[in-house]
């Protein structure tokens, strides 16, 4: 699994305007791993390392959420990228 996201983060920091869809595997997958561990930290051992795992991929989830928000309102603007519109 590691193997597909590292390989789908480096498409998007090759090209973000052609391959910028791959990111929300990749936001998937760190939220998918900060919510993990967070729950074996809670409810199973306290481990140091699954805070630490909580910690740095909470913290990737965020900073890759607000930078793919911004991208797509951008490619949106430009119209190089089709959003689409909610009501």
């Amino acid at each position: 699994m590691m193997a597909v996201i590292s390989y789908c983060s480096w498409e998007v920091a090759i090209d973000p305007q052609r391959n910028g869809r791959l990111m929300p595997p990749v936001i998937l997958a760190k939220g998918t791993s900060a919510f993990l561990g967070l729950a074996f930290f809670l409810l199973a051992e306290k481990a140091l390392a699954y805070l630490l795992i909580f910690v740095v991929d909470g913290t990737l989830l965020l900073v890759l959420w607000i930078y793919f928000h911004l991208f797509t309102e951008e490619l949106a603007r430009d119209k190089a990228w089709p959003v689409e519109q909610t009501n």
